[in-house]
């Protein structure tokens, strides 16, 4: 009994060690809720690992997106992003820093650029828990789940 025990154990530490954060090809998929803009914010992101380890991290490049709501009147935001994952020798966890561009349409029209900071910590090979906190753009506070495309 305690070889099983070990030999479960040995096999679910492996699996948290091949997290999977971004690298060359490597898509991540979001889902999360957040706020900005005075609004609350029901949206996702898009992305993908571009070119080889920089520094001491990998760029990431994708979409996102999402439904404003705030009273009465609701709005569309689609956009883009660009982020460098630092790699920290932890492998449960994505510590990331990038910039965003938001378009809204409807209900509150107009564009913004802004920067994000955020987190993600692997509960299993494909699955992850994240918050991120920016300044203008697509959100102020953004918290969800990550997983592997």
């Amino acid at each position: 009994m305690k070889k099983l025990f070990l030999l479960f154990g040995v096999v679910l530490f492996s699996q948290a060690l091949s997290a999977q954060f971004i690298s060359n090809g490597k898509q991540l998929g979001t889902l999360g809720v957040g706020g900005s803009r005075g609004a609350s914010l029901l949206g996702g992101m898009w992305e993908i690992g571009v070119g080889e380890k920089v520094g001491i991290g990998r760029f990431g490049v994708g979409a996102l997106g999402g439904l404003y709501i705030a009273g009465g009147s609701n709005a569309l935001g689609v956009g883009a992003q660009a982020n460098y994952h630092f790699d920290l020798n932890a492998p449960k966890w994505d510590l990331y820093a990038g910039l965003n561009f938001i378009a809204v349409f409807a209900g509150g029209s107009g564009s913004d650029l802004g920067f994000q900071l955020g987190g993600r910590y692997a509960v299993q090979n494909d699955f992850s828990l994240f918050v991120q906190l920016g300044a203008d753009g697509f959100a102020t506070i953004f918290a969800g789940l990550s997983f592997r495309l």
